[in-house]
């Protein structure tokens, strides 16, 4: 980007197919090539990463507010405790972050992370070792419930790295495979697809009928469900598809509050044989 050629920050407008510029890195200690993805905390800023720059050159993490078009440095990694992230950061709970580096650590294979918006203070929370896995190169995945899953190039029984879920509320990793090298292939680096909820369990067809509105929004929405089917369980979750809010519908009209913070969420309605789910923009 620009005479650094460091790497920029754009925006794409899907429904005009503008592309706008929004910032460039400046190849020293505002960070350089920026690897990983962009992630969006509860307070708007997006958060990333960069491969290289910042005071040792091993890379940094940023913020950058769009709304006010501003960028921040937020944490310098250095060598001795990890370096040079390829990864995007993933929404880990309320007010928290959490992230993977491939390098460094207490045994030198790498770490997680976590990152609280609010403060933008960085803890180092989880050390990969050779035994469990290390190098985890791909980012990490937000699984259903809470927990985070990832891979490990390397490491692991049979030294050709792991697929690991990690907890960012007790903080314990847990290896769930370990790569031989066999048919189940060996060394990761990508990052895993979450393709639903509960594996292997048929979905019934949803037959509910509700409403909620207006869409989009600018906070608080009204839903209005068939009084016939009450009560109802629903549960909220973001783009990401964190959980943040669970609730009883007792009423066949009330009011939900979304939050002000501008987002995709996602109301899901369930009954003793049905379920459905309405997307709703916060603008």
């Amino acid at each position: 980007g620009a005479n650094s050629e460091s790497g920029t920050l754009f925006r794409y407008d899907i429904t005009n197919d503008a592309f706008t510029k929004l910032h460039d890195f400046d190849g020293a200690d505002g960070g350089r090539t920026p690897y990983g993805g962009l992630c969006q905390a509860e307070n708007g800023w997006l958060y990333g990463t960069t491969f290289e720059g910042g005071t040792g050159n091993s890379g940094i993490i940023y913020k950058y507010d769009p709304v006010n078009d501003e960028f921040e440095k937020v944490f310098d990694f250095e060598d001795a405790d990890g370096a040079n992230c390829w990864n995007t950061l993933v929404n880990a709970g309320p007010d928290l972050l959490a992230g993977a580096v491939g390098t460094g650590g207490l045994n030198s294979a790498g770490f997680l992370f976590t990152l609280v918006p609010s403060t933008d203070t960085f803890t180092l929370v989880n050390s990969f070792a050779v035994a469990n896995g290390s190098g985890p190169v791909g980012s990490l995945v937000a699984g259903a419930g809470g927990p985070l899953y990832g891979t490990a190039t390397l490491g692991g029984a049979s030294f050709y790295g792991t697929l690991y879920r990690f907890d960012p509320i007790t903080l314990q990793r847990t290896t769930i495979h370990c790569f031989t090298n066999g048919a189940d292939g060996g060394q990761p680096r990508g990052e895993v697809v979450v393709l639903g909820g509960e594996v292997g369990v048929a979905e019934t067809v949803s037959t509910m009928l509700f409403s909620v509105g207006p869409n989009p929004s600018s906070g608080q929405v009204t839903l209005n469900c068939d009084p016939a089917a009450l009560p109802l369980e629903a549960h909220i979750t973001d783009a990401w598809g964190r959980v943040s809010r669970r609730f009883t519908v007792t009423l066949a009209s009330s009011v939900i509050d979304l939050g002000i913070v501008p987002g995709i969420r996602c109301i899901t309605i369930s009954g003793a044989n049905a379920s459905r789910t309405e997307r709703v923009v916060v603008d």
